[in-house]
């Protein structure tokens, strides 16, 4: 999969910030990975299903979280009559190893990284390193892992670090704001290549 200048993004799939991730699910070849940490969405599924055939794996704390059971369930009610979607329960820190390499690899991972986390033992720099660690390692060479929440300093500063261990090429997605006037343009998303 190749990265895709911000110019040459299809500004109508989407009228948010996901239309990054629905440009790149046109690309897709093999599976795609959705990991929105504890904020998984009906909508993101459904989107990201108007643009591809391949199957769709889900990883959030479904049934590692107090809510996570009834979260779960709400989205499967939602989703019921989308295909090949899969359910896996993970955190960056409670990994299931074998069942990711069984499914993996993706050419596609989008990840909703934490930038704040209320009543953890665990710092968010550790949580975000071990998230793209965990994700990383199950993307396929030349895969792409998308990063929202760029612009925050927890994120910018763990991605940053990740790029210039791993010299791998990326892509900023400066104006992901082209829908609110009242804001400006920000480094609000980027994508990461896993260069073979």
């Amino acid at each position: 999969m190749d990265l895709i200048r911000e110019q040459d993004l299809v500004k109508d799939l989407q009228p948010d910030h996901f239309n990054v991730l629905m440009n790149y699910a046109k690309h897709s070849n093999s599976q795609i990975l959705l990991n929105e940490f504890m904020c998984t969405k009906s909508s993101t599924i459904i989107g990201t299903r108007k643009f591809t055939d391949v199957n769709i794996h889900l990883h959030d704390v479904f049934d590692l979280h107090p809510q996570g059971v009834d979260h779960k369930q709400k989205i499967q009610n939602e989703i019921k009559d989308v295909p090949n979607v899969f359910f896996h329960s993970t955190t960056p820190l409670e990994v299931n190893q074998p069942t990711i390499e069984e499914n993996g690899p993706y050419d596609l991972v989008y990840v909703n990284l934490p930038w704040k986390l209320p009543q953890s033992p665990n710092t968010v720099e550790l949580v975000i390193a071990e998230t793209i660690k965990l994700w990383w390692w199950a993307l396929e060479d030349n895969g792409v892992m998308i990063i929202p929440d760029y612009n925050r300093t927890m994120i910018r500063r763990q991605v940053d670090s990740w790029i210039k261990i791993k010299k791998c090429s990326n892509e900023k997605y400066l104006n992901t704001n082209w829908d609110r006037e009242d804001l400006e343009a920000d480094h609000f998303m980027i994508a990461i290549q896993k260069n073979g």
